[in-house]
């Protein structure tokens, strides 16, 4: 069920939800998306990076063969996941994993070459927590280091009922509650903030990112994005 989410709370908690589906989530979330794949190609070698919101390290397996590798989620369940995973692939001595909100986290200031920040932003409830988090993500860039960022498209096939009735009343636009169901049957509710346009670009300008491409993909609009020498 998808619905427009009642701005008076925050949405689900975002770490409860992704410990109980984490098992779940394991099972069928293990492959990288080939729009990361193609960004992982031109890393330069042994280059430190960032991975927001990894979750069971699918993304970390994918860049620990050449890099180092510090994974960042707010979920217990998903982090145990992902050591295991990475640990499976003899790939954890080059893995570091830190539980923090992706909002505002424990990295230091310019760490890191690059971000990955995969399917993750958009599960954060508000527009200024999305903000700060883009911030954070420069916060943490070396100058001149790039990002990688993926977020759910508002227009794709599936929402297209439910963003003509978000077109009509434009209020809490974007925000919505997708379930999902556990292999034992019980259902979980996901918030997301579904980006629609050229919103996720813009986002990233205000957080004084530059954007050096932005595209829609498989239902998911990607942004790469520089921290500017200069800042």
């Amino acid at each position: 069920m998808k619905g427009i989410m009642n701005r008076e709370g925050t949405g689900p908690d975002v770490k409860t939800t992704f410990d109980d589906i984490a098992e779940d989530f394991d099972r069928t979330r293990y492959k990288p998306w080939e729009e990361c794949i193609d960004f992982a190609r031109t890393i330069s070698p042994g280059s430190i990076i960032l991975d927001v919101g990894c979750g069971n390290g699918r993304n970390c397996i994918l860049l620990a063969k050449e890099h180092r590798v510090i994974g960042l989620d707010i979920s217990h369940k998903m982090l145990l996941l992902a050591r295991r995973n990475v640990g499976n692939k003899g790939l954890d001595h080059n893995c570091d994993f830190v539980q923090s909100d992706v909002v505002e986290h424990p990295v230091k200031d310019s760490s890191a070459d690059v971000v990955f920040y995969i399917a993750t932003l958009h599960h954060i409830p508000t527009e200024r927590g999305r903000l700060n988090s883009l911030r954070e993500l420069k916060r943490t860039l070396r100058k001149g280091g790039r990002a990688l960022i993926s977020v759910w498209a508002f227009d794709q096939p599936r929402f297209q009922e439910l963003l003509d009735e978000h077109l009509r009343e434009k209020e809490n636009f974007g925000d919505v509650s997708v379930d999902w169901k556990r292999k034992d049957g019980r259902t979980f509710k996901r918030f997301y903030h579904l980006f629609y346009g050229e919103e996720l670009k813009e986002l990233a300008l205000k957080a004084g990112l530059t954007v050096v491409d932005h595209f829609k993909s498989n239902d998911n609009y990607y942004a790469v994005v520089e921290k500017n020498s200069k800042d």
